[in-house]
């Protein structure tokens, strides 16, 4: 199952003049993070998301193995680089392409390079059920596991927890959207008001978590919690200052090297 969120920087739901202003503030505030950097962050080149696009695409077509071949070239034109998510996805449509080779070598890269930990999808995705039987599945996910293990704490399952919430609906919502849902099982309506439901149970939540550790850094719930905490936030589209209030709580960690850039290539 394709990460709907990327890993991403800005994934709001829909665009608006809201969104673009805090996707400008954010840009703003990357400017200063790359200061606290002893070597700068690559520029990304055109091509590259020309090739993601691309791979996203056949994807959606279930054309997976021309998938993970357009990723390849997303990497190369990249110099070798790729963003964490965009390596994850990789490995999904590599997997589903039946080339576990590449599969496995994505996710080896993810695990080695941002200690990989989010267990509970890695083990539930349905897109990687292919490499279940492969010797080398085994020593993966007892690596992520270990990984897992050193950073859980009840804050960090409570993250988790919302994330797995936050995901499963717009999930299935672009199941909807896409006509992968079998006829009259839900409504647009119906996903629409749950989805509503828990960004607003969620936003109580996230404040009390701001309000009691600022915006929480490696130490507190390691990589993935941060990145599932970020993207909580950004799903926060009625509470646009709250969402710019978190963002300058980030500047904070980046300036104390607690916190990186959310997407950074491997």
């Amino acid at each position: 199952m394709k990460s709907t969120y990327n890993f991403s920087i800005l994934c709001f739901n829909t665009p608006s003049s809201i969104h673009r202003l805090l996707a400008i503030l954010f840009l703003k505030l990357i400017s200063s993070f790359s200061s606290v950097y002893s070597q700068s962050i690559p520029v990304t080149p055109v091509e590259y998301y020309k090739y993601i696009k691309d791979a996203d695409s056949l994807y959606r077509t279930k054309s997976f193995k021309e998938s993970g071949l357009s990723y390849s070239k997303a990497f190369k034109s990249f110099g070798g680089l790729g963003f964490p998510n965009d390596r994850y996805n990789a490995a999904c449509s590599w997997a589903l392409a039946n080339e576990k080779d590449s599969a496995f070598k994505q996710l080896s890269s993810i695990v080695k390079h941002t200690k990989y930990n989010n267990y509970n999808h890695i083990i539930n995705d349905s897109d990687l059920s292919s490499l279940h039987n492969d010797k080398r599945w085994a020593k993966l996910v007892k690596k992520v596991r270990r990984n897992y293990e050193k950073e859980m704490n009840p804050l960090r399952k409570k993250i988790d927890a919302m994330e797995y919430q936050d995901q499963k609906w717009l999930k299935l919502q672009t199941r909807y959207w896409n006509k992968l849902m079998p006829k009259d099982s839900l409504t647009e309506d119906y996903l629409l008001k749950k989805i509503d439901s828990i960004n607003t149970s969620h936003y109580n939540n996230l404040e009390r978590i701001v309000k009691k550790y600022g915006f929480p850094n490696y130490d507190k719930v390691g990589y993935t919690g941060c990145i599932n905490f970020w993207l909580l936030v950004q799903h926060q589209d009625k509470h646009t200052e709250f969402q710019k209030k978190v963002l300058v709580l980030m500047k904070y960690q980046v300036d104390k090297k607690k916190q990186t850039l959310p997407n950074t290539p491997i």
